[in-house]
């Protein structure tokens, strides 16, 4: 396993997240302010700043007083939301903008402006736990078995809708293993193929998909592609298409993303979100906590919102996963449950791979020729925690999202003594 928080495995994903960006016509900066790369706490969008809606007449004056009225124009991305673009600011100078139009405009619900995070695959700090390995018999041409291994009750998810938010699918990756391609097929939008744009990324959409069937084989799966710019999206562009996958109606959204922030850097958009749609539903989203092994925060599973779930990350042998964030044993534990999210094996393209990140440097090149891998982190803890609720539903007619929830909590927390007081599934 890598060195959690490796200064040169960040700086190393943020170079990727930017190349991505940079396709695309996107400038991203790091916070704090003058920190190199490597001691980024987060990722955000130097011109664009997001409002309250409600607030954005208010909030309108305040901008172009500062920079300019030519220098300031709007739009909204869903119900609720606000998001200026703006003239691109430092880091310093973006802080001093928000602080400047929160201070004069006043609200008692908090800030009415924010900055525009970027969201990204889970971390160490923006990444899976560990790139993808090679697994298989002696020459690695023998496809192995999924761990954890495919559901025995062929009928488990059977009705249960779940929408995954990631990289996208790979169509091929599906037809060559049953789990994922026995109806209901899993279905989704492509994986962009732009190597710069998938970067190290490639198939994780996939493997999520295919470890959450695993555990409930007859859900209806469908990936969004939200996640395809380096592993990551910026907050404006991503409550809207969370809005559209909801407004699909699944009984849970499976959300392997997210990012750290500070008390004083609120996630507006995703607040809005939760505000104003998912808590108007029976969706649960379920998210990952985060590979910085440390106590985090890292939204939106640190939010602490009733609609979501955070999981965080076991080893095999049923131990807390040294690179899983994680709270506090006990009540102030902001991670609800903890599942294996290391060593997992499932689906995943054939094709060469470039390892970039320590300790694979210099870049070695592998060749994946079984259609599987093996990779850690609670980006994969995370899909199994989904289809867990998802057989859950499935056998119980009648019942809801949160009685799923509900329901495993129960055993989690009796599992708790087995997992250093942990609650743990399964």
């Amino acid at each position: 396993m890598p060195e959690v928080n490796s200064p040169q495995r960040l700086s190393e994903q943020i170079r990727q997240i930017r190349a991505a960006f940079a396709r695309q016509g996107v400038s991203i900066n790091t916070f704090p302010p003058g920190a190199p790369a490597g001691q980024a706490e987060f990722l955000f969008r130097p011109d664009r700043v997001l409002a309250r809606a409600d607030r954005a007449v208010d909030v309108t004056p305040q901008l172009n007083t500062r920079l300019g009225p030519a220098n300031v124009s709007r739009h909204d991305p869903i119900p609720g939301l606000s998001a200026f673009s703006v003239s691109s600011r430092s880091a310093a100078e973006m802080l001093q903008l928000v602080d400047d139009v929160n201070a004069a405009v006043p609200d008692p619900r908090g800030p009415v402006v924010a900055i525009d995070h970027v969201l990204h695959i889970t971390s160490a700090s923006c990444c899976p736990a560990t790139e993808p390995e090679l697994v298989g018999g002696h020459d690695l041409t023998t496809p192995p078995d999924p761990v954890p291994p495919v559901n025995p009750d062929a009928a488990a998810g059977g009705g249960v809708k779940v929408a995954v938010i990631d990289t996208g699918l790979l169509s091929g990756v599906v037809q060559l293993h049953s789990w994922l391609r026995n109806a209901p097929k899993v279905d989704g939008e492509p994986e962009d193929p732009d190597p710069i744009l998938s970067s190290h990324y490639r198939g994780h959409g996939t493997f999520v998909a295919g470890v959450l069937r695993a555990m409930a084989p007859k859900a209806e799966v469908y990936v969004h592609a939200l996640m395809s710019s380096g592993g990551a999206i910026c907050e404006s562009d991503l409550v809207p298409r969370l809005v559209a996958a909801l407004d699909t109606g699944p009984h849970f959204i499976s959300m392997s993303a997210g990012t750290r922030t500070t008390a004083a850097n609120v996630l507006l958009g995703l607040q809005v979100f939760r505000d104003d749609h998912l808590s108007h539903t029976n969706t649960i989203l379920v998210c990952a906590a985060g590979n910085d092994g440390d106590g985090g925060p890292f939204a939106p599973a640190s939010l602490g919102w009733p609609e979501a779930v955070a999981v965080g990350a076991l080893d095999a042998d049923g131990s807390l996963a040294v690179y899983s964030n994680r709270g506090p044993v006990g009540p102030g534990d902001w991670v609800d449950v903890y599942a294996r999210g290391s060593d997992v094996v499932n689906a995943y393209p054939n094709g060469a791979y470039t390892y970039t990140e320590p300790p694979s440097v210099p870049p070695k090149v592998v060749q994946f020729v079984n259609g599987m891998a093996k990779w850690s982190g609670t980006s994969f803890s995370t899909p199994l925690v989904s289809g867990l609720f998802a057989a859950w539903l499935s056998a119980n007619p009648g019942k809801q999202p949160k009685d799923a929830w509900a329901a495993l909590k129960i055993v989690a927390d009796a599992n708790a003594p087995l997992h250093a007081g942990r609650p743990a599934l399964p």
